[in-house]
């Protein structure tokens, strides 16, 4: 049997700051949708060819280099960057970009290119009518998950965080996506728990690392650099299923992102997980 191919994929974390700390933009799934169908995700998808060719200022490409720890190419890692830029405006309507000058592109300009994408258009050509440029350099690289090898669609996903462009409160394109929430990483855990949304491993995961956070600062110090890959490994246990992770003594890398805190996620149900450590 052929193994299948690995998509290369973006999400992006929008934060948003609340009396109390962030909230983060999440969006909810189509249920006919082909990946996470009902699932509330961070906003993202497959890298395009097109994404290599997204306008950006030449130092801003330069940025997006060197934070992961792979041999991904300079034009990867912008492809990367731009998928998440672009994959966020044609789900939500937010968009990060600004002019030559660096100056941001305010909610009118969002508005009309959210419209132009739902009706067809190219994302780039909407951003070079318009003299502007893709605001990579506002994504700050967070996470990198790769599905698991048993999985039929395999997808190496890097995950970025980013502040809410002023003024951006986002929306939903209707198709992929059918509603959005704000919801900080304690009130999604929560909503989670009670069994209101249903989430994916990497998002669990990705809520409970930011829960209690309240600078965006105190994501990029959490993050090791480069980022490390997670790939979990799936196993069976007491007729439910285990996502081995790095650090767990049946999984291939001995060396533990989270020490003592987590090294595996244990399915709880149909469709519920929870991290876990096991010694």
């Amino acid at each position: 049997m052929t193994a299948p191919a690995i998509r290369p994929a973006s999400t992006v974390l929008v934060f948003r700051p609340e009396a109390d700390g962030y909230a983060v933009f999440m969006v909810k799934r189509h249920h006919k949708s082909g990946f996470m169908a009902g699932a509330h995700v961070f906003p993202g998808g497959r890298v395009d060819e097109a994404d290599a060719d997204v306008p950006v200022l030449p130092q801003d490409r330069a940025r997006c280099a060197g934070h992961w720890d792979d041999a991904l190419t300079d034009e990867g890692a912008y492809a990367h960057a731009a998928a998440a830029v672009r994959e966020l405006c044609e789900e939500t309507g937010v968009l990060l970009a600004k002019d030559a000058a660096g100056q941001a592109a305010g909610p009118d300009v969002a508005d009309l290119v959210f419209a132009a994408v739902k009706e067809g258009a190219s994302f780039s050509a909407e951003l070079s009518a318009r003299g502007l440029f893709a605001a990579v350099d506002k994504l700050v690289p967070f996470a990198w998950w790769l599905t698991p090898e048993a999985e039929p669609k395999r997808y190496d996903t890097r995950f970025y965080v980013c502040e809410a462009p002023a003024g951006q409160a986002g929306d939903i394109d209707g198709h992929e996506v059918v509603q959005f929430d704000w919801f900080t990483p304690a009130q999604a855990l929560s909503a989670y728990g009670t069994g209101e949304i249903a989430l994916a491993p990497p998002t669990l995961v990705s809520l409970e690392d930011l829960r209690g956070v309240t600078q965006l600062d105190e994501v990029a110090a959490r993050v090791e650099r480069p980022v490390r890959m997670i790939c979990p490994v799936i196993e069976s246990s007491g007729g439910g299923m285990l996502l081995t992770l790095p650090g767990h003594a049946r999984h291939p890398e001995g060396d533990a992102l989270w020490p003592g805190e987590r090294n595996c996620i244990v399915m709880t149900g149909p469709g519920k997980f929870a991290s876990a450590w096991q010694d």
